[in-house]
């Protein structure tokens, strides 16, 4: 909501280079705000349970989540008022939470010695992670004065082993097991993720010597489009001929997003049909829309519709004693309501794809992304105060 309230307060000046620090803004208000915390958020419901790991933290998960938080406003303060206190208190809060979060995720992975494509997926992504990190810390450095290094291959590499290698990697991981499992598609054999695996390492270490080669936008459109598109694939794959489809929602809002994942691939294709040149530096501002904005976000909300009203169940289960009927998940949030929000965020993720092309409808973007986001928010509230307030149906005087 904050992000599509920035691009209506900014108009086209939200989108005019990804370099400008109205689209700093806006890029990292997605990637931090939106992104970071639905990723940070499923790690600590998913590692536990799906890779048999128990995550031990020095603090409580919520302060993690609040220091992040915190380090992300001040990165935003910081790019719309740039001040050393401010850059140096984003870095330490940032780095700090992350760095937690990370070091002991991998600690807990390599306790019990990843065996399977999950843990080992997992695993690498959150080095990557470590290594985005890392290059955002020494890019604030370079903001700030204390370090002097050529900071368009920082960013480039930063963003691109952020995107390519921490979310794709983490998403695709997840998604192995969470797509034929919600989704009721095709499982993965053990060859299809040992091909996936192997693609997109070699796609990263593409883009670290591309990198290393100095080469302008490279790094950023090798990091961006070649994990992206095979994970569009990888999903799409799953999803054809299905042997028990089900959970409609949530099957289109992977598709559409897997669609969205294509576009950076595509773009040489796509961009010389439009007022875009394929080599100008807007087609980078381009791809990171298509991801960023649209794809990823699509993924995230697809994966919201099933974990929200799932969390809202155990939480009622867990306040009625055992022999009392509870409503099921699919009561809590039905299909209707899914329907609707996954329409209205694939309207608000058209609409920022065009804005990306067409600064001068950046304003009506934005107000389709508040308006999506506002809807998920008060549909998941409601979930939650339907399931706190739910009290089973006094019993009859002729059942007593």
């Amino acid at each position: 909501m904050a992000a599509g309230a920035w691009w209506v307060w900014q108009g086209e000046w939200a989108l005019t280079s990804r370099w400008a620090p109205p689209t700093l803004v806006s890029v990292h208000a997605w990637v931090l705000g939106v992104l970071g915390n639905a990723m940070l958020g499923s790690l600590l419901q998913f590692l536990p349970v799906a890779a048999n790991t128990r995550l031990s933290l020095p603090l409580p998960a919520l302060w993690l989540h609040r220091g992040f938080n915190l380090g992300v406003m001040a990165l935003l303060l910081f790019f719309v008022r740039p001040h050393t206190v401010l850059g140096i208190s984003a870095l330490l809060l940032l780095a700090g939470s992350l760095g937690v979060f990370a070091l002991r995720s991998l600690l807990a992975l390599h306790a019990v010695i990843p065996v399977d494509a999950l843990q080992r997926g997992i695993a690498m992504s959150l080095w990557f992670l470590l290594a985005t990190v890392v290059l955002g810390g020494a890019s604030a450095m370079v903001l700030t004065g204390h370090l002097s290094i050529p900071l368009e291959r920082i960013v480039n590499l930063h963003a691109a082993l952020g995107l390519g290698g921490w979310c794709v990697g983490l998403l695709a991981a997840v998604a192995a097991v969470t797509v034929p499992m919600f989704q009721g598609a095709r499982v993965l054999t053990r060859r299809a993720q040992r091909i996936w695996g192997n693609g997109w390492r070699a796609a990263m270490g593409l883009t670290v010597l591309a990198a290393t080669a100095r080469q302008a936008d490279s790094p950023l459109m090798l990091g961006i489009s070649l994990p992206c598109a095979g994970l569009a694939c990888m999903i799409l794959w799953m999803q054809v001929r299905s042997p028990h489809p089900r959970n409609l929602p949530l099957r289109l809002a992977w598709r559409l997003g897997a669609f969205f994942l294509w576009l950076p691939l595509l773009l040489p294709v796509v961009l010389p049909l439009m007022p875009v040149s394929a080599t100008s530096p807007a087609a980078s501002l381009v791809a990171g829309t298509a991801v960023v904005v649209a794809g990823l976000p699509l993924l995230v909300l697809g994966m919201q519709l099933e974990i929200v009203p799932f969390l809202a169940w155990i939480e009622l289960r867990q306040r009625h004693p055992r022999g009392v009927r509870v409503p099921g998940v699919g009561r809590l949030l039905d299909s209707t309501h899914k329907q609707r929000l996954v329409l209205i965020h694939v309207a608000a993720a058209v609409a920022a794809l065009i804005a990306a092309f067409a600064a001068r409808t950046t304003v009506i973007a934005g107000v389709l992304i508040m308006l999506a986001y506002a809807g998920s928010l008060l549909r998941f509230g409601a979930v939650w105060r339907n399931a706190r307030a739910w009290q089973p149906a006094p019993e009859s005087p002729r059942s007593q």
